[in-house]
């Protein structure tokens, strides 16, 4: 009846105000029919233990997830691809914790014949190449 009055109809009642009255006190009974019912709002319904996830957090976390897969295959790729010889030295380089890691250290600097320092730097160009090697092959599963 609503839109009919915002279309234009014209009530053919005497009085408008008991009509909307009667109008109201139907909807009012409506309401008590549902509620008697158990219909419950969303208000008074428990939360969920498994609510849902906001779809664009959920995709960057599957992005991440799928990048972190791809990043580890290549590590494997790249260590495979290492000389024997730096994959020996980078594995006895970073053995053991605190003391134990500088004299280890000191040793395979001894075994090598090379000073200290020396050992560092060829750790770390050892390290340097595997982290290219990784970002190169990260680069092309990204662009397949």
């Amino acid at each position: 009846m609503a839109r009919r009055i915002l279309q234009g109809t014209q009530l053919l009642v005497k009085d408008p105000y008991l009509y909307f009255h009667g109008v109201a006190l139907n909807v009012l009974r409506e309401y008590w029919k549902e509620a008697e019912r158990g219909v419950e709002s969303f208000a008074d319904l428990p939360l969920s233990e498994d609510q849902a996830e906001n779809p664009f957090q959920t995709r960057l976390r599957e992005e991440g997830e799928r990048e972190m897969e791809q990043r580890l295959e290549c590590m494997k790729l790249c260590i495979d691809e290492l000389a024997p010889e730096n994959l020996s030295l980078i594995n006895e380089y970073h053995q053991g914790e605190k003391r134990e890691k500088i004299e280890r250290r000191r040793s395979l600097a001894r075994r090598l014949d090379i000073p200290l320092n020396a050992l560092r730097i060829r750790a770390y160009r050892i390290r340097v190449e595997l982290e290219s090697c990784i970002e190169r092959c990260a680069g092309r599963k990204n662009r397949k």
